[in-house]
């Protein structure tokens, strides 16, 4: 069996990118696009890749937040638990 090699001129998939490279990927595309020069099916090709990049980033962060918030709650629920002992701070009567 032979294994295919990946063209080095084609993008990695923006499902295969971090952030920080989606991001860096998409700038790229902005700046392309911005100066105007880029042929119009070339445009489009970079237009498509650029939305893809950007829902890989809305994923990412969307990712991101869930965590904070899972890890939010942990922290919250250890706080409550810990809350019962709130009392030692207080000087005793």
């Amino acid at each position: 069996m032979s294994k295919r090699k990946s063209n080095p001129n084609k993008p990695a998939a923006p499902e295969s990118l971090t952030y920080e490279q989606a991001v860096a990927d998409l700038e790229s595309i902005i700046d392309r696009m911005e100066s105007g020069e880029t042929p119009l099916e070339e445009s489009l090709a970079d237009y498509e890749r650029g939305v893809g990049l950007l829902k890989r980033c809305r994923g990412l962060i969307s990712q991101a937040e869930q965590k904070i918030e899972y890890l939010k709650a942990g922290a919250a629920s250890d706080v409550g638990a810990a809350g019962d002992h709130d009392d030692e701070d207080e000087p005793v009567r």
